[in-house]
């Protein structure tokens, strides 16, 4: 959420905990996730990431992987998709997903399906075959339409964004062509630019730190002790912002450590003798 809102280093700063909080637990399974979604972050922020651990998901040509261990393993699958489509590496990128797909319309996962169509579409528009991306992007968004599902497309970035205005010219899939545009001219409101690389003008904005703050305050923050000082609780500002009460609670601590205090009181003091409210 945080990476899709333009703030990056919040975002980043997010998987480091729950990367400290593994420190001591050491369950593979949530080390499992864990990695699943650094490689997502590192692909939102228009990176490559190395991801070792796929090499242990490898499908080969004649592999006989049951449908159920290829369900266990979807994020992992379209994870890996979404890596070797920005490697360069097509074969793989569609081998892999022409062996998951069809698992995935058995057991009705219709967001993975979208996803996994989606992701067909970006491999066969890098090699040049225009009306088969085209022809896959339309069944995407023929599932996707009731649902209005959003995200799966705009997180896949400029080339998804390429693909939906040919798809616009040609008059496919109008409705949800103009409206997912609309979402990708949102994304560049916020500086977001999934799987491309950002540039400097497009970064989140900061506020300019006062002289005796420890470390500026970012836009998200700033609104988080607006709302505060205006007496909203944790839940309330959670609500005004679409946010998770417990995002909440951890920008608060941010908030707290940036300005050198340990509570609320303090906070909206220390803010005010700093010109922040």
């Amino acid at each position: 959420m945080c990476q899709a809102q333009g703030y990056a280093a919040e975002a980043q700063a997010l998987i480091q905990q729950a990367e400290d909080s593994l420190e001591r637990s050491r369950d593979p399974t949530l080390i499992h996730e864990l990695e699943i979604a650094s490689a997502r972050l590192a692909l939102a922020r228009g990176e490559t990431p190395a991801a070792e651990w796929v090499r242990g998901y490898d499908l080969p040509p004649d592999s006989k992987a049951p449908d159920a261990a290829l369900l266990r393993g979807k994020s992992a699958y379209l994870t890996m998709a979404l890596i070797w489509l920005v490697r360069g590496e097509q074969d793989k990128t569609e081998h892999l997903l022409a062996r998951l797909s069809p698992a995935l319309r058995s057991a009705g996962h219709t967001g993975s399906v979208i996803e996994a169509l989606s992701i067909q579409a970006l491999a066969c528009q890098s090699t040049g075959d225009t009306e088969q991306a085209l022809d896959l992007l339309k069944k995407a968004l023929t599932l996707a339409e009731p649902e209005g599902y959003t995200r799966t497309f705009a997180d896949l970035g400029e080339p998804m964004r390429h693909l939906l205005q040919q798809a616009a010219v040609r008059d496919i899939a109008p409705a949800s062509s103009a409206r997912l545009l609309t979402a990708f001219g949102s994304q560049e409101e916020l500086g977001t630019r999934p799987m491309a690389a950002p540039r400097p003008d497009q970064r989140p904005a900061r506020v300019r730190p006062a002289p005796q703050l420890i470390e500026a305050l970012n836009e998200q923050e700033q609104r988080i002790l607006c709302l505060v000082s205006a007496g909203l609780s944790n839940s309330e500002v959670a609500e005004e912002l679409f946010l998770w009460v417990n995002t909440v609670k951890w920008y608060l601590q941010e908030i707290y450590g940036k300005l050198g205090v340990h509570n609320r009181v303090e906070a909206l003091a220390r803010a005010s003798e700093l010109g922040l409210l």
